[in-house]
């Protein structure tokens, strides 16, 4: 009878122990501690105003205003560096969208003796301070996704993105995109292969404002009314 009282108090003080325990680790589990601070911090009212300062248009999207307005474009593609590229002639229009956060570029014209037709936009990521592009076309079923930044002299915007590439089975692969700023108001749009060595450009994108009747006129399918593609002449 003795010996049985003395177990029952002893499981009685065991269990105290464990709760006492168990209570003590829930009071300090680091897990839970983390999740309470980071709630903590998203509450704070100066968090608050700024993650609110970031979702506004920035110095970044200033930049971006670059690229709004008509312009009149030629394009040099090279399927091979050591030959003369391909040229065509097309058209691209842009302008800003949603508050300034963001602009959306349309073009239209041929790539390779076929009408193109592409759409893309472009923002600036306050948080990440990186321009974030993305592009997609009727040549393609894929998203072109890239991010960058300017040079020093805020003259060139350098994106890297992944592209598919079914003619040489290659997925995912890394190239680079170069916005080249020009002081007359022109920009010159280039893509380089960066994984073989030495990098070499494999477009060009030569783009001049337009107005009225200097700018292109597009047929309904997007190629150039009045213009056929010229493979293996350069026009300079």
């Amino acid at each position: 009878m003795k010996n049985s009282r003395m177990k029952n108090r002893a499981w009685i003080v065991a269990l105290t122990l464990v709760s006492a325990a168990t209570a003590t680790f829930a009071q300090h589990d680091p897990a839970k501690q983390l999740a309470e601070e980071r709630m903590k911090q998203m509450m704070d009212p100066a968090a608050m105003q700024n993650w609110m300062a970031t979702t506004e248009p920035s110095l970044g999207h200033k930049v971006l205003e670059k690229f709004v307005g008509h312009w009149k474009t030629e394009m040099k593609m090279w399927m091979d560096p050591s030959q003369p590229p391909m040229v065509s002639e097309g058209h691209s229009e842009a302008e800003m969208m949603l508050g300034g956060r963001y602009v959306e570029t349309e073009f239209k014209g041929s790539m390779m003796g076929m009408p193109y037709n592409g759409f893309g936009i472009m923002g600036y990521d306050n948080n990440r301070k990186l321009f974030n592009g993305t592009w997609v076309s009727n040549m393609d079923t894929g998203m072109h996704v890239s991010r960058g930044a300017l040079s020093m002299d805020g003259t060139i915007l350098t994106l890297i993105g992944e592209m598919d590439e079914p003619m040489s089975g290659e997925m995912g692969k890394t190239y680079r995109q170069q916005y080249h700023f020009k002081a007359d108001g022109s920009m010159v749009f280039e893509i380089s292969e960066i994984l073989y060595g030495e990098p070499f450009k494999v477009m060009e994108l030569v783009s001049t404002p337009c107005d009225g009747e200097n700018c292109p006129h597009h047929d309904e399918d997007g190629g150039d009314e009045g213009h056929d593609e010229h493979a293996g002449h350069d026009h300079d």
